[in-house]
């Protein structure tokens, strides 16, 4: 109904032509550094009113993955899921932050924690890499990506428990 009132048909055409006569009109009402702001950021508005938008999308994506890696919206709410993540693998673990970062890059412990948050985030690897001190993309990628060889190694045990009790914790709150 607006594409006709406005002369244009329900048409590819049509539609880009209302798009860009909806930008133009955008613009005549914002000065340039609003339009830097616009074009740079997935959200306007306050901090306030990002981390409530953030919240609200992870009670939405509660149990799903994300199915885009590249969205600044998902970027932000995966990099907030992997950090609680990596605190809970770290408490199930009952290990310093330190203590695992300083590790080896191929610490089996790292690699838990890699592992868990690429099934669970949308985080890229070398976001990956840099926060738990990993190497390079493609070494998380190659040790993040299967644990299968960790089923002989002697930390198993306590592998099994940490994640044991991190999917209790999971379940108390």
């Amino acid at each position: 109904m607006v594409l006709g009132e406005l002369g244009l048909e329900d048409r590819p055409g049509g539609r880009r032509a209302y798009g860009k006569r909806l930008e133009r009109r955008a613009r005549e009402g914002m000065r340039e550094e609003e339009l830097k702001e616009m074009r740079r950021g997935w959200v306007s508005g306050s901090e306030a009113f990002r981390d409530r938008v953030l919240d609200w999308m992870e009670r939405e994506q509660t149990g799903q993955r994300p199915k885009l890696r590249r969205e600044q919206a998902d970027t932000d709410h995966g990099q907030r899921h992997a950090e609680r993540i990596i605190k809970e693998m770290l408490g199930a673990l009952r290990m310093a932050e330190e203590e695992v970062l300083s590790a080896r890059k191929g610490d089996w412990r790292k690699r838990v924690i890699a592992h868990r948050v690429r099934q669970h985030t949308s985080v890229s690897l070398g976001w990956l890499a840099e926060r738990l001190k990993m190497g390079s993309e493609g070494h998380v990628s190659r040790i993040a990506s299967s644990l299968c060889d960790l089923a002989n190694h002697p930390g198993r045990c306590s592998l099994e428990k940490a994640l044991r009790r991190q999917k209790n914790t999971r379940k108390k709150d």
